[in-house]
């Protein structure tokens, strides 16, 4: 459910310090931010938040209460100061939970950002006829999943991928993001129920020469030009 149909919270009986962790997942929110968890490991002191940028890139951002180390991994500019507070507010709340008379606390947060996560449905692999091509030159399922997770990513979101199951790329790919970052998608990483991760595991299963070649030449605009076509008149 959208911010405008989330109705909102009442924060009058919870404590001040959960109130002002909400303000700040709210202000993300509103940024187009989609949180995804909000974690602390008691054994390192470390807070973890995870979410989804605007461009569909999904990011963490640690900070270790002992320490004051943080890393938060190519977020730059006011996301990042709003993260890195909110990583802070995590690591507070768990302490608190951990080491004071009060419990919970972290939990009522979390109970309380679910309605500002608003996460996408894990992409549903697709693995329908290429439009673009006939019958008799249609390739693999797992190729034509890669061509529709592709069309997603560079007609949908707008990214411009590079180094398609190259080892530049961990045999993954390159993705150059609007108004953000160029980062890499390597097959190895976590599923992280995104359409990039998705494709990057995807792409070690295919064949390294017929497949790949065909996803260097297929335009992925125009593919997913053609599926939303199908799906409107279905």
């Amino acid at each position: 459910m959208s911010a405008a149909h989330t109705p909102a919270p009442d924060l009058s009986a919870v404590a001040p310090a959960i109130r002002d962790a909400y303000r700040t997942l709210e202000s993300l929110h509103k940024s187009g931010w989609r949180l995804h968890a909000l974690d602390y490991d008691t054994d390192t002191s470390t807070a973890t938040v995870t979410a989804e940028s605007p461009n569909h890139r999904m990011v963490t951002v640690d900070w270790n209460r002992g320490t004051g180390q943080i890393n938060r991994r190519q977020v730059n500019g006011v996301a990042a100061v709003f993260l890195v507070k909110a990583a802070h507010d995590v690591a507070y709340l768990g302490h608190a939970d951990h080491s004071g008379p009060r419990r919970g606390q972290l939990d009522q947060l979390r109970w309380l950002a679910q309605g500002l996560g608003d996460r996408r449905p894990a992409p549903r692999r697709r693995t329908a006829l290429l439009p673009c091509l006939p019958t008799e030159r249609q390739p693999s399922t797992m190729c034509r999943a890669a061509a529709w997770l592709m069309a997603r990513l560079i007609g949908d979101y707008g990214w411009r991928i590079t180094a398609i199951g190259e080892d530049i790329a961990g045999y993954g790919f390159i993705a150059e993001l609007p108004g953000d970052v160029v980062a890499v998608y390597p097959a190895g990483m976590d599923d992280d129920g995104t359409p990039a991760a998705a494709l990057a595991r995807l792409l070690p299963l295919l064949d390294q020469i017929d497949d790949l070649a065909l996803l260097d030449v297929l335009d992925f605009r125009q593919l997913w030009a053609a599926g939303q076509r199908r799906a409107d008149a279905a």
